[in-house]
């Protein structure tokens, strides 16, 4: 592109003698030496909108405590569902799809003759008799959350 000299905004509308003489090259905003400068400069075209960054996660420790089964983690635990499973173990992850247990065992009452009353009695009397190192138990599938320690035993 060629030098304009005096076509910018100012010259178009006859103002030159009124205000800095601006010229324009290459697309970018220029003051003609020996003219008084502004303070701050022509943009020939916009500024470009910049995107607002995206939201930080929140940092761990807020996504634990979050869940309010979070309180568990690391406790012995039963998972109940409404058919004859239920799940007991150590609680080692809350996520949004169900729950990891370690040290585990599934009880099913359909293969055995103790109910499931009878079963988590035996449990927090005995212990948890660990079939399986981890489990993963779909959230769908658990109808409530308890600690073994919160088991009655007469």
């Amino acid at each position: 592109m060629a030098d304009q000299v005096g076509q910018g905004p100012a010259a178009a509308s006859g103002l030159t003698a009124a205000g800095p003489a601006v010229y324009y090259r290459s697309g970018q905003a220029m003051h003609k030496p020996g003219t008084p400068r502004r303070r701050t400069p022509v943009p020939a075209t916009p500024p470009a909108r910049l995107a607002t960054p995206p939201a930080a996660p929140p940092p761990a420790a807020a996504r634990r405590s979050a869940d309010p089964l979070a309180a568990l983690l690391g406790e012995e635990v039963v998972l109940d569902t409404a058919g004859p499973i239920v799940y007991l173990g150590r609680l080692a992850a809350v996520l949004p799809t169900g729950f990891w247990l370690e040290d585990a065992d599934v009880h099913d009452r359909a293969d055995g003759h103790a109910t499931k009353e009878l079963y988590l009695r035996e449990a927090r009397a005995l212990g948890i008799r660990a079939a399986r190192l981890r489990v993963f138990v779909v959230r769908d599938a658990v109808i409530s959350v308890s600690r073994l320690a919160d088991i009655i035993v007469d």
